[in-house]
């Protein structure tokens, strides 16, 4: 069967700038990227398609190269085209478009055609090199000439085009150190600069992420000697920068009013005093605006964020400071106005609700920090688990009453987002014990659960006073009341289940506790049919002191059908092993054998007891047989299982020809009187064995 095919012939022609825009480039890269297409042409034609690809990529037009840019990386997917010498020339054709930077001018008003010439054509790069890669003649005879050029043209666009070039950059510094290493200088001055811009919080958490995942890997991945060694210097280096930009707060609050807070952030390893930083020192003015406080927040979040890729990057054997890190997430989540009150020389509102806000932040940078930990360290954190809870039960809002400390429901319901990022926090904890015991870092989380889970009016209309009502018509509020009533978002419902589902799984709960989840747990299955694991969780681990069971209400929550349910309403015991007689066909020699056997165990059996009226006193006045004597039973099996030819039947003694015999009485002889042996009284039996 003959297969169809596009002839390269009849699209060369359009392979040129005057007749490019005859034919839809879609179809002809369609065209182009079809196997056949290229395995039926003649190799005449092929040179023709190569040098006109090349063409377009070598023109000073930037929508050519544009073009060429496309067309390379489609002629490119076939290993006759990869491995040929035109490789090469594409290569240094893309090279030398990210050289001229299509001859932009100014970078702060680039044209955006330019841009995206230079983004296609850092694409084409990454498509070919990881075409090459892998392949040792390609990659020794193509590639690696051409990498110096490549990391170099690439280097001078990094602030312009800093998604595509970064991320090729960070694949050519891990699998090519050694020809990185006269650029990492370059490289990390780059990093440096683009992060101390103030554009840096604009970008997107995927360009931020690359920026500082490659910032972490050129501290220490194009050393020579003790790598290892120099990760350790670098970590503490940026701890210590970080420890700096945390005492900046310590204008603003009274961080020292937290003993336990305190005592963490001196724990941190000192700062020297000829430390340099490696980010601009930040210059926060705030009778300017208050909004510069907000400065120290996105300096504390960036150097967060590069400790933790400090810990993803890949890294020699190393040892991390994990103390370090647990007392920075710690500390960032204790920052909170009601243990660290907001100093009372900064009188103006506006700046203290600020600063209020900005706590709020580093809660969240706090949280973030601490989730990444068991991903890393796992049952390395056990020692740390009580202190971290504690920490994180702090973030709920409370208030004192008459003495009483309560929970702050309107507070919860206002820093709601803060407060699931919290219980995310704590499933990730608690998903690394088994019967977690200490509940009492968990009860007000629960309480809190609860509220946050319950339909709940706002407070405009909740609170009921005239002049918050004033706005909503009445007959609405009496008739649609439904319409005013909020919800936790999907997502919010299910981590709060997923809370739940820990806490009866993994946590050893008081009764009282666990009746509320049960409550909540049963109420929102009634409402919604996702929770199947939620009840699955509720049925299968039960307070030791219930006295009731859940499982009626779970029964008519699941369907019938439900496996899990069949197995509590009907429970199958498991099958009682049956004895099977097995007839094994032995020998005829081997019957005789046991023939012999059966009668001297008989004659041992009847040995052991003998009945009172039997005559044993005859039994005494014959001589002593060596035989009366009950033999052990290692003697006996010595007896019983003697080969057949030297089996012996011994005579039978006095003992042995008594046997139990039960008198009967035959009809013929006449009545006699009532004797000793037929008295109701019942001798017991002598065991010969004990005299």
């Amino acid at each position: 069967m003959s297969v169809e095919w596009f002839p390269l012939s009849s699209v060369i022609p359009y392979l040129e700038k005057s007749k490019i825009k005859e034919i839809e480039l879609t179809q002809l890269i369609t065209v182009l990227a079809r196997g056949s297409t290229i395995e039926n042409a003649s190799k005449v034609d092929l040179n023709h398609l190569c040098a006109r690809v090349n063409t377009f990529l070598s023109s000073n037009d930037t929508e050519s190269r544009w073009i060429g840019t496309k067309l390379v990386v489609v002629v490119c997917t076939h290993l006759e085209i990869l491995s040929s010498e035109y490789t090469a020339n594409y290569l240094g054709s893309l090279i030398r478009i990210l050289g001229s930077k299509c001859y932009i001018k100014d970078e702060a008003s680039a044209p955006v055609p330019a841009i995206k010439t230079l983004e296609s054509c850092c694409d084409a790069l990454e498509f070919i090199i990881g075409n090459i890669r892998g392949k040792q003649t390609l990659t020794r005879q193509t590639l690696t000439p051409k990498l110096p050029a490549i990391i170099g043209s690439l280097l001078e666009n990094v602030t312009l085009i800093p998604d595509k070039t970064i991320s090729l950059l960070y694949n050519l510094l891990a699998n090519n150190s050694t020809t990185f290493r006269p650029f990492g200088s370059k490289f990390e001055t780059a990093l440096v600069s683009i992060i101390n811009n103030q554009n840096f919080q604009k970008f997107d958490s995927a360009l931020q992420h690359k920026i500082l995942k490659s910032l972490a890997l050129i501290s220490f991945n194009l050393t020579k000697n003790s790598p290892s060694e120099l990760w350790r210097t670098r970590f503490d280096h940026f701890v210590k920068e970080l420890k700096s930009t945390i005492q900046i707060y310590t204008e603003f609050m009274s961080l020292e009013e937290d003993e336990d807070l305190w005592l963490q952030f001196n724990a941190l390893p000192s700062i020297p005093a000829d430390f340099q930083p490696t980010f601009s020192p930040l210059q926060v003015d705030l009778n300017e605006s208050s909004v510069e406080v907000l400065k120290v927040v996105s300096r504390i979040e960036v150097l967060v964020n590069l400790l933790v890729e400090f810990l993803a990057v890949p890294t020699p054997q190393v040892k991390v400071p994990l103390n370090y890190l647990v007392m920075i997430g710690q500390l960032l989540v204790a920052i909170n106005p009601t243990f660290t009150p907001i100093r009372r020389d900064i009188r103006d509102p506006t700046l203290r609700q600020t600063i209020a806000y900005s706590a709020t932040l580093l809660n969240h940078i706090g949280l973030r920090l601490l989730d990444v930990l068991p991903k890393f360290f796992g049952g390395d954190l056990l020692p740390h688990l009580t202190s971290i809870l504690s920490a994180v039960d702090t973030l709920v809002p409370v208030h004192r009453t008459d003495g009483k400390i309560s929970l702050n429901e309107a507070g919860i319901v206002d820093k709601s987002e803060l407060i699931f990022a919290s219980f995310q926090t704590r499933i990730n904890y608690l998903e690394l014990v088994e019967g977690f015991s200490n509940t009492s870092v968990l009860n007000r989380s629960i309480e809190t659960a609860i509220i946050l889970l319950k339909p709940r009016l706002p407070d405009s209309l909740a609170n009921g006073t005239e002049q918050k009502l004033k706005n909503v018509s009445i007959s609405d509020l009496l008739a649609d009341q439904q319409l005013f009533v909020t919800e936790p978002a999907d997502y919010q419902k299910q981590l709060l289940r997923q809370f739940f589902k820990v806490l009866l799984t993994k946590c050893q709960l008081s009764l009282p506790k666990q009746t509320d989840i049960l409550r909540m747990v049963i109420l929102d299955a009634v409402n919604g049919a996702e929770v199947k694991e939620l009840l699955y969780a509720a049925l299968l681990f039960p307070n030791k002191e219930a006295h009731a069971s859940v499982l009626p209400m779970v029964k008519q929550l699941l369907s019938n059908d439900d496996e899990l349910m069949s197995v509590f309403l009907n429970p199958r015991l498991p099958l009682l092993p049956q004895k099977r007689a097995i007839e094994i066909q032995e020998p005829e020699e081997e019957p005789e054998v046991e023939d012999l056997k059966r009668p001297l165990v008989e004659e041992e059996r009847s040995v052991k007891k003998v009945k009172i009226e039997d005559p044993v006193v005859e039994a005494e006045e014959e001589p002593e047989q060596p035989e009366e004597q009950e033999q052990p039973d290692s003697d006996h099996e010595e007896m019983i299982f003697k080969s057949v030819g030297t089996i012996s039947i011994p005579e039978p003694t006095l003992n042995q020809q008594v046997e139990e015999v039960k008198p009967e009485q035959s009809p013929e002889q006449p009545d006699e009187p009532e004797s000793e042996l037929e008295s109701d009284f019942e001798i017991p039996e002598i065991d010969v064995d004990e005299d």
